[in-house]
């Protein structure tokens, strides 16, 4: 028996994956995933290319310009289209596998130039009876694809039936393989690092911009290839604001900051929030509700097991908010209406978290509901997620004290769901109080 190479071995975990994939479509269906589109700035420059987390998925392939159709068969094939080789072009942007190489490499039953879609594509698809395709997500496949169904329908004469694949991917891809999660752990492990670096590295007087950079810095130096999504560096009231990107302001004596950054190791995400004192040292106030939000943080993680809901998450996760509201005084009505009436949600607006893979918000499914609305799913082994519970007190709100307005905490961990209950992965970040204190004391001596 032939031994397959480490190179062969990656690329049969794909070819595994497609054949899962197959496995749950309809005979005679076809299964069309298309590249990303390339964003451009002035000047004909492309910007960085982000791949498409669900090609890389099913084929470890990077490139733009390109398209994967599975069909269901019988017989079921893969087939990929892809840029020509065009060593003019290469110059410039850099060399890309052509359709040769990587029919051979990523174990493809034929590859085509993407420009032959058009021709190539209506012979294949001639006896297809179901399409799986998401449509607004790159305009020029939108179109190829509304010209195929045109084509197929003239043909056919009655409708193609066109279906939403989002759920036959979101089933395979939530339950990560062993693989996977070494990917994850690593990019957890980068990240908790450049937080410990940028905690060392922040210091009043210093703009928020500057903590960016830092991190940005730390994760590459350790191995990622880029942030996993755009960083929050927020200080003092900026931490009220949920997905704060501005990043532009100068952090003050006595305040907070709210880092919520991640690093991406081979495509996989990691998602990490901390909050702390730039000086080194919590005030009263802010150790109280700090101390109070991390019990919350810790108690929800060990709730964390197979079988739970995302639900019954959200839930108990509501009710030990709503009760740290007013136990402060932060809201006044009788508890049960904070909770019933959702007034929590002036406080905390959000969800306890959400599942990390190859997108830092991951794919989300549930045969009762619809993708990306989690409520009826249920936990299993080998789900990567985060727990994120947070307290934001916005400084034009006159119904709070003083010394509360403007203090926002949010906490954020990566977390692995075992076969009894929870891993924590990002426990190079610190939280607790004094880990934090003395590590950002640390840098003074």
């Amino acid at each position: 028996m032939k031994r397959l190479s480490k190179l062969d071995k990656k690329y049969e975990i794909y070819k595994k994956r497609r054949s899962r994939l197959i496995k749950t479509l309809p005979s005679d269906s076809a299964f069309i995933l298309p590249s990303w589109p390339l964003t451009s700035y002035p000047g004909n420059i492309e910007g960085a290319y982000q791949p498409c987390s669900h090609l890389i998925y099913f084929t470890g392939w990077t490139e733009p310009h390109s398209c994967l159709v599975i069909l269901s068969g019988p017989p079921s094939k893969c087939l990929l289209f892809v840029q020509k080789k065009d060593p003019e072009k290469e110059l410039w942007t850099g060399p890309v596998y052509g359709p040769k190489k990587a029919k051979d490499l990523f174990q493809m039953d034929m590859c085509y130039p993407y420009k032959d879609f058009s021709q190539v594509a209506p012979s294949i698809l001639k006896k297809t009876h179901s399409l799986y395709y998401t449509f607004g997500i790159n305009p020029y496949w939108d179109f190829q694809i509304k010209n195929l169904i045109q084509n197929l329908n003239k043909k056919k004469n009655k409708s193609l039936s066109l279906q939403d694949p989002l759920p036959f991917i979101a089933s395979l891809r939530m339950k990560k393989s062993k693989e996977e999660i070494q990917m994850i752990k690593k990019a957890v492990n980068i990240s908790g690092g450049a937080h410990r670096a940028v905690m060392k590295y922040a210091r009043p007087g210093l703009n928020e911009r500057a903590l960016y950079g830092k991190f940005l810095f730390e994760i590459r130096k350790r191995g990622a290839q880029k942030e996993a999504y755009p960083g929050i560096f927020a200080s003092g009231p900026n931490a009220c604001i949920l997905h704060y990107t501005n990043n532009n302001r100068i952090i003050k004596e006595g305040e907070m900051v709210l880092v919520d950054a991640g690093a991406e190791y081979k495509h996989y995400a990691s998602d990490i929030t901390r909050t702390w004192p730039v000086n080194g040292c919590f005030s009263k106030i802010q150790k109280k509700l700090y101390t109070k939000l991390l019990k919350i943080q810790k108690d929800m993680i060990q709730m964390l097991k197979p079988g739970l809901s995302f639900n019954d998450i959200q839930k108990k996760l509501v009710e030990l908010l709503s009760l740290f509201m007013k136990e402060e005084a932060l809201l006044s009505s009788p508890l049960k209406e904070i909770i019933n009436k959702k007034e929590y949600k002036k406080y905390f607006p959000h969800s306890f978290g959400h599942l990390l893979g190859l997108d830092v918000h991951d794919l989300t499914f549930s045969e009762k509901n619809r993708p990306n609305r989690q409520g009826l799913l249920h936990l299993e082994e080998g789900f990567v997620l985060t727990m994120e519970p947070g307290l934001y007190l916005p400084e034009r709100d006159r119904t709070l004290n003083p010394e509360l307005r403007g203090l926002g905490f949010r906490i954020e961990d990566d977390i692995l769901i075992t076969k009894t209950g929870a891993e924590v992965l990002s426990h190079g970040a610190p939280k607790e109080v004094e880990e934090l204190e003395d590590l950002i004391n640390s840098r003074k001596n």
